[in-house]
């Protein structure tokens, strides 16, 4: 039997994805609104987000993500997010430049809120706004 939750929250580790976890879990990505993921990501996780969420995901929050498989940066596929998204919340591994950013949700029309951990590096966010740290740059 499938469960058909839509909202789950996954710890994935090193040796279980993203798919596997859900494939595990009964869980169909189809069926998914809000999904927070913690513990480490993958880079195959964000393209089967992109590839086999994205027409029901509303809600991604990866703020929990304490490690990606390169290191401490998460490199995302430009345009990875659809216009279904309306709330993405980033963890301090999310720290790309401001290009990168804008290429990632130039497809996102409904996306009314971002959110930053206090931790990240080099952005910070208010009233659902991305900036740069010192908050010299609206970034998206």
């Amino acid at each position: 039997m499938t469960n058909t939750s839509k909202k789950i929250t996954v710890t994935l580790t090193p040796e279980t994805g993203l798919e596997q976890a859900l494939k595990i879990a009964g869980i169909e990505p189809t069926s998914v609104e809000k999904l927070t993921i913690s513990g480490y990501m993958h880079e195959d996780d964000l393209e089967y987000i992109v590839y086999n969420m994205a027409d029901a995901l509303l809600e991604l929050d990866m703020s929990y993500v304490s490690t990606y498989k390169r290191g401490n940066a998460i490199a995302l596929n430009q345009r990875a997010f659809n216009s279904n998204l309306k709330s993405i919340t980033l963890s301090a591994a999310f720290a790309e430049s401001r290009q990168t950013y804008l290429d990632y949700f130039v497809d996102c029309l409904g996306l009314t809120n971002i959110t930053v951990c206090p931790d990240n590096p080099a952005h910070t966010s208010e009233d659902g706004v991305l900036y740069n740290k010192e908050k010299t740059e609206l970034i998206c």
